[in-house]
């Protein structure tokens, strides 16, 4: 398939491709890629969304309201959010390039921009990859939650999950993922020089930026 060997090509050579596809990238395979990430990261979430189990206790009514609600919220959470995330991020990242590129007297269109991010982002599908391992990998957990009232139940669950993905196996992908975040960048940087007929110094300034922002974000 056409959307293989291309993938191929962004890892293997990438300016290559982007100087092919710069004036009319496809929206559709550029979709593809972005999506890929998010369904391997939505079957991580599959995966780990079992490990995590809480027990309620305390007022019967309470317990019965937040166990639906927490269910619901775990699903999403663990599911849902991170292909979501990819989807966002792809059209946020884009539109940000664009900008910057503009203002940086850059000739590609919107469209452009945003088809040739996606392609740029195709490192991530082997960085869901690794976190699917490591979602095979983690150790399950259980926690019991007093439920006395809504608001300490909530906050309660809400640590509850940042301890489960403080585990040593799932933390190792935030900083493993700092790799395809560069990576990333740097092939933003050569699809903004070709789409946009930049310098190759002045299409890392908007790559340098979300890098920046990036980086940020998956440290928190």
């Amino acid at each position: 398939m056409a959307i293989g060997k291309n993938i191929s090509r962004v890892y293997i050579r990438p300016r290559e491709l982007f100087s092919e596809i710069a004036e009319n990238p496809s929206m559709k395979e550029s979709f593809l890629i972005v999506l890929m990430s998010g369904i391997i990261s939505l079957v991580a979430g599959l995966v780990l969304s079992p490990k995590f189990t809480f027990t309620l206790t305390g007022n019967e009514t309470i317990v019965k309201t937040l166990e639906v609600s927490f269910t619901i919220g775990k699903v999403i959470g663990f599911v849902f959010v991170p292909m979501v995330v990819f989807l966002i991020e792809w059209v946020l990242w884009g539109a940000v390039a664009f900008a910057i590129a503009k203002l940086l007297k850059g000739e590609g269109n919107f469209k452009q921009t945003l088809a040739l991010t996606g392609y740029a982002m195709a490192p991530y599908i082997i960085d869901s990859i690794i976190f699917l391992i490591a979602a095979f990998m983690a150790s399950p957990m259980s926690v019991t939650i007093n439920a006395t009232d809504y608001a300490s139940a909530g906050m309660r669950f809400g640590k509850a999950i940042g301890e489960f993905f403080s585990q040593p196996v799932l933390m190792a992908t935030d900083f493993i993922g700092v790799i395809f975040i560069v990576w990333f960048a740097i092939l933003l940087a050569f699809a903004l020089k070709e789409s946009h007929r930049l310098t190759l110094g002045k299409a890392f300034v908007p790559a340098a930026i979300i890098l920046v922002i990036k980086i940020v974000m998956a440290l928190l």
